[in-house]
């Protein structure tokens, strides 16, 4: 039971502690693969075609990955106002005593 508490206590304390713009930095992340696939994409042009091409795939991940967070905390949502719903019926179905 005590191990229950200190690992809920934990758990808060990292869930405040992270900084407000953790999202932002995740969804503007530059990876290997990223670098190498834009490497590629770019390859055989210079100047400002170039800067356009990489700043058009940089935005398009951007934008993935922000839709994909969002569809998470829409799926985590449901499932806890189900999970609320399931709780509430089983109160209201309960016998009395």
């Amino acid at each position: 039971m005590n191990r229950r508490y200190v690992l809920l206590s934990l758990m808060m304390l990292i869930m405040l502690a992270t900084p407000a713009h953790a999202d932002i930095k995740s969804a503007n992340r530059q990876t290997v693969l990223n670098d190498t696939t834009d490497f590629f994409a770019a390859l055989g042009t210079s100047g400002r075609d170039r800067n356009e091409i990489l700043q058009e795939r940089r935005d398009l991940r951007r934008e993935a990955r922000l839709n994909a967070e969002e569809r998470r905390k829409r799926a985590a949502t449901l499932k806890r106002m189900k999970s609320q719903q399931n709780a509430m019926m089983q109160k209201i179905n309960a016998p009395s005593n």
